[in-house]
This record gives structure tokens, C-alpha cells and sequence, in this order.
């Protein structure tokens, strides 16, 4: 066993200890309160028995006077001794105080007491009662526990005054001695330690076993978490967790990929495809140092991270790797392969985060050159981005042309009752793959392209066909662009027409500040509303917007900002904001919505604000019109 493994078995062994030591103490404690509420009991159940057995009447009817039967006292006793030993109690007996002497009436008496010729006597007097005793019976509690030494032992007791229907005050008692009580603690603490020293053996050894193993199914575990099980190699996770915690300020790395790998695949099956990468791996292998680590990424490419290596030795070394597979071929089932191999390089990358795209534009530039390795610049980033914008452009129109770019509604609730009473419809659009691709990944790009406007009308078709069958409330974004756009706005009004959705279809400006930069801004709000068309201004809060020009904008409705709403339970300059926009909304009677609101607390405060709407994810998220309620 290593040494650092000695000393995590230590501390684990100390951090267990450190957790059952407080437990034993308070196990401890524990018992010996469940000991000590035994004990009472026991003697509560003796007092209520001897209560029940002499009856009220008792010391009424004998006293001195008038003593009972020395047959019948016999019995009594009998009765009594053979009680307080099934009780587990020392002595049960009754007191009388005349004067200033204290009475033994009735008491039982043990095996001792009678080998020793001590037996138990009516009316006995008590030499010398303690003043425990005596102040028994001048208290005015109900029970009185007391521990005291007398001539004959040391008693923790019991004693209850009790007033005959003459008038005459008595004594119920129970005794249990001292070391009596002593010992059943201590029973019970041997029991306790016994357990716990049974824990101890048993359950350490069982938890180190058990360490071991979490520890070796961890290992297991990291293995196939950070490792490629085909390579053997480290893989993309491992890269990006080592790469963060490099030191050294020279660093160099090389993206490898294999040209027409999947034809490979195709040709010779998976199985060959595996042996090519794995002939790869061990070329490149053969000309790394112990400082230089190798990496497996998805498919077929390949990362090498340099340490410590000037920019001259990296090029070597890339072009001795290259011209290995220019040199060699990979022999499958007696045909030679020929492996044309592309390289990345980046030297000294500008900012960590970019490393990666960064040797990735540097080896696709190579694929596309076909030369055997292009060292990165930062003009190949720009180059890299064109081809980006290009690739996404025609993705985007292929989507329009196949009615993939789509509308997901989101519902907008009362706050009153939480009904959804409308819906904000948002732009998707679904990839050849199928995947959804939020707005942000493509409507900035569209708005530089003819692409925007057929987005704005595609959505404008799917809407209002969408909401010509329900009846709830629909709104769509419009920006500046849509609203000055004449084609688009009379394919705006015409849709409304011909599915009669009049005072049904909502308007969200997105950008309003860009509205004072058009002339006729006014009177194209004002066509709008006259088509039925209500007027929401969208993100109001935020940036530009102010109180000031929202009287110059006929509106309908007003929607916070959600960064507003995010943090208004936790930031005050928000809750103030918000608080002033809905005194300001209430003065010019305008409804407002609350976006982003995603727990029950925070639409809580909006409803106390006054706010009429929410709209967010503790509503619901948005979806596509076939799984709407």
C-alpha cells in the first residue's frame, strides 16, 4: 500500500471516529435518560398499585388505635413484598406523621429483612426520618422524587401525599436502592459498549473494503470516462481537462484527420476502420516524447498537446509524422492503403478557449488545399467564419423552402387565476439532422440576407392558420424591418382577414427604440391597430427604453424585461425598476406581462405588484402547436 493510500485510510479511519465518538455521547446520554425514565415509571406503576390495593379508606380505618389484625397485616405484606419484587422496586410502604414523629403504617419487606430478623410492623416508628421525608409531607407537588441516605441504606424514592376523606395526610411510597439503580445503568452502558465495540471491528474493516472497492470502480469509471476504448488513448474530455491546467507558456498543438476515413468504413467495415486508426495512432506515437501527450477525438481525428517546444521543432516533427503515412501503407487482406493524412497547427494560440477552433480551421483549410499541414493565423478565422455564414445561409434556405423553419408557442397566463390566455409564437428552425436551432443562431445572419423577410412571412402563414382553430390570444415579434416592409405588412393584414382573426392577433415590437428613426412610425401603428392588430412593446426596461417615449407609441400591452424579472427578487435597483413600471403602466391603464418567470415565489411578487401577466417557464416552456393544451 502507497503512502498516500496509508494516509486516506487514516483520515478516513479519523473522520469516522471523529462521527461515532459525538454518537456514543450522545447515545450515552440517551440511555441513561431512558434508564433514569424506567426507574420512574417503575415506581410510578408500584405507587399506582399500592394506591389501588389499600384504597382510600385504609388509614382512616386502622391507626393506632385501632390496629390491624396481626393475620390480616401478614397477608397485606405478603401481597405487598410479592409486588415490589415483580416491579423490580426495593420497598413499597405507606407514611404517617403525628406530631413530629413519622410512622411506618404498612411496608413490604425483603428476604434480608427477614433473615436478619427485621420484618416489616404496623405503625412502626421511623428513628430517624430524613428531610426528604419530612418535606414530602409538607409539599404540594404531586410526586416528589428523592435520592437520600437513612439508617438502613441510600433510596432513590417516590413519595406522593395522599389525604384520607377524614382529613388525615399519608405517604404513598416506593424505594428502589441506589446501587441497584446504578447497576442497571451500567447494564445497559454494557450493552451499548459491547455494540459498539462490535461496530467498530466490524464495520471499519467492512467500510475499507468497501472504500477500496468505490475506489476501484471510480478508477474503472474514470478510465471509461477519459479514455477512447478503442485507442486506449486519453479523449476530448481528457484534453480539455488537462489542457486547463497546463503551465508551461510554450504550447503547441496539432489536429491530425484522415482523409476519406468513412470510405474506409464502407469499404472494409468497422472493424479494419478500427485497426487504420489504431496504425495512426502509433505513427504519430513513434515521433512524440515522454512531455508530448496524444489524444482521440470522435471519428478520425487525432490532437497532439506539445509542451516546451519552440515553433521550428513542432513543424519538424508534424512534417516527420506526415511524411511517414506519404511514405507507408496500411495493408488490409493483402491490398495496400494508402492514408492521406492532414494536419492543424496552432503555435502559442492568443487565448486558451480558442485552441481548439482554432487547429480545427487550420486542418479543414488543409483538407480543403489538400496540402499535408496549414499553420494557423488569424486571418483563417475571418475565411473560416465567411464559410460558416455560407453554409448556414443555405441551411436556412433549404429549411424555408421544406416548411422547417416554425413556429413554438408559449403561453402568456393571468395572474389573477393562472389561465393562459395567450400565446407568443417564436421562430425555430429544424436542420437536415432534425435538431432545433434556437433563433439566435440564425435570424442575426438572415437579417444581413433577402432570407429575413421570407422567415417573417413563413411565420406569418403558420400563425394565423395555427390560431384560426383555437381561441386564445396569439402574438408574433415584428422588428423595424417587418414594420416598414409594405409587402409584408398587406400579407400581415390579408391573413388576418381571411381567418377572422380580428382583436385576436397581438403585435410585439422587438427594438422599439429603432421606431424613432422612421418618419411615419406613427401612422404605421395606428394602421395596425385599425386592422384589429393589437400593439405590444417587447423588452421594455432594458437598454434605451425609458418612460419617456411610451407616450408617443400607441400600445396595448407592455412586457418587462426579463433580466428585470430574473433578478427582482434578489436585487432592489430591479424590484424598484419594476415597481415604477407598473405605477407608470397603471397611470396610462396599459396591461403589462412579466417574461422569464420561472418559480412560484416570483409570480407571487409580480400578482402583490399589481401585474397582470406572466409569461416564462413556471408557465410552461415553449412548444409546438400539436402538444398545446
Amino acid at each position: 500500500m502507497t503512502e498516500l493510500r496509508k494516509r486516506k485510510n487514516s483520515t478516513i479511519i479519523l473522520v469516522y471516529l471523529l462521527i461515532i465518538i459525538p454518537v456514543i455521547f450522545f447515545l450515552f446520554f440517551q440511555l441513561r435518560s431512558t434508564v433514569q425514565q424506567g426507574i420512574d415509571r417503575d415506581l410510578q406503576t408500584a405507587i399506582n398499585d399500592l394506591d389501588r390495593f389499600l384504597g382510600e379508606e385504609f388509614h382512616d380505618r386502622w391507626t393506632r388505635e385501632h390496629p390491624l389484625p396481626e393475620e390480616k397485616y401478614e397477608k397485606i405484606i405478603d401481597q405487598l413484598s410479592h409486588e415490589a419484587r415483580q416491579l423490580k422496586v426495593t420497598y413499597l410502604y405507606t407514611m404517617v406523621r403525628e406530631g413530629d414523629q413519622v410512622y411506618f403504617v404498612i411496608s413490604s419487606e425483603t428476604k434480608k429483612d427477614r433473615d436478619e430478623g427485621t420484618p416489616s410492623l404496623f405503625y412502626n416508628p421511623y428513628p430517624h426520618p430524613p428531610r426528604a421525608v419530612l418535606e414530602a409531607f409538607d409539599a404540594d407537588e404531586p410526586y416528589i422524587y428523592a435520592s437520600y441516605e437513612n439508617q438502613w441504606d441510600s433510596f432513590y424514592s417516590l413519595f406522593v401525599p395522599r389525604v384520607t376523606p377524614k382529613g388525615k395526610t399519608y405517604i404513598l411510597a416506593a424505594d428502589i436502592r441506589r446501587d441497584q439503580k446504578k447497576r442497571m445503568l451500567q447494564n445497559s452502558l454494557y450493552s451499548l459498549f459491547s455494540m459498539i465495540f462490535i461496530m467498530l471491528v466490524t464495520v471499519i474493516p467492512f467500510f475499507l473494503i468497501l472504500q477500496a472497492e468505490s475506489r476501484k470502480k471510480a478508477r474503472s469509471l474514470e478510465k471509461q470516462l477519459y479514455t477512447d476504448l478503442h485507442s486506449g488513448l486519453p479523449n476530448r474530455r481528457r484534453f480539455l481537462l488537462d489542457y486547463e491546467t497546463r503551465e508551461k507558456d510554450v504550447l503547441s498543438a496539432v489536429m491530425f484527420d484522415l482523409d476519406s476515413f468513412g470510405e474506409v468504413n464502407n469499404l472494409f467495415g468497422g472493424q479494419v476502420g478500427d485497426q487504420v486508426l489504431n496504425y495512426m495512432r502509433d505513427n504519430i506515437l513513434r515521433f512524440c516524447v515522454a512531455s508530448d501527450i496524444l489524444y482521440k477525438f470522435p471519428a478520425d481525428e487525432f490532437v497532439l498537446l506539445l509542451e516546451g517546444k519552440e515553433r521550428g521543432e513542432v513543424l519538424k516533427q508534424v512534417k516527420e509524422i506526415l511524411e511517414t503515412f506519404s511514405r507507408e501503407s496500411f495493408t488490409v487482406k493483402g491490398q495496400a492503403i494508402n492514408l492521406s493524412v492532414r494536419a492543424g497547427v496552432i503555435h502559442n494560440p492568443p487565448s486558451r478557449h480558442k485552441l481548439l477552433s482554432s487547429v480545427n480551421i487550420a486542418k479543414n483549410l488543409a483538407r480543403r488545399e489538400s496540402c499535408g499541414y496549414v499553420e494557423f493565423d488569424e486571418t483563417m478565422e475571418r475565411e473560416e467564419q465567411y464559410v460558416e455564414n455560407l453554409r448556414l445561409l443555405s441551411s436556412l434556405k433549404e429549411a424555408l423552402d421544406e416548411n422547417r423553419v416554425i413556429p413554438y408557442y408559449q403561453g402568456i397566463a393571468r395572474n389573477s387565476d393562472g389561465v393562459i390566455e395567450k400565446y407568443e409564437a417564436l421562430v425555430r428552425m429544424v436542420d437536415s439532422e432534425g435538431k432545433l436551432l434556437p433563433p439566435s443562431q440564425f435570424l442575426p445572419l438572415a437579417k444581413k440576407s433577402k432570407l429575413y423577410k421570407r422567415i417573417t412571412l413563413a411565420m406569418i402563414d403558420r400563425i394565423t392558420k395555427d390560431f384560426s382553430t383555437r381561441e386564445e390570444m396569439v402574438s408574433l415579434n415584428l422588428t423595424v424591418l417587418d414594420l416598414t416592409d409594405r409587402e409584408t405588412m398587406e400579407h400581415l393584414y390579408s391573413r388576418v382577414r381571411e381567418y377572422a382573426l380580428k382583436d385576436r392577433i397581438t403585435v410585439e415590437i422587438v427594438e422599439s427604440e429603432s421606431l424613432f428613426k422612421v418618419e411615419n412610425y406613427s401612422e404605421i401603428l395606428n394602421e395596425i391597430r385599425q386592422y384589429g392588430i393589437y400593439i405590444s412593446i417587447d423588452d421594455f426596461g432594458s437598454g434605451y427604453s425609458n418612460f419617456g417615449y411610451l407616450s408617443a407609441i400607441p400600445m396595448d400591452i407592455l412586457k418587462i424585461d426579463g433580466s428585470l424579472i430574473r433578478e427582482l427578487l434578489t436585487d432592489r435597483q430591479s424590484e424598484a425598476v419594476v415597481t415604477a413600471i407598473a405605477a407608470f403602466s397603471r397611470d396610462l391603464e396599459i396591461p403589462l406581462v412579466a417574461e422569464y418567470v420561472e418559480n412560484e415565489r416570483t409570480m407571487a411578487r409580480l400578482k402583490s405588484m399589481g401585474i397582470e401577466y406572466s409569461q416564462g417557464y413556471y408557465i410552461g416552456k415553449p412548444c409546438p402547436l400539436d402538444e398545446l393544451p
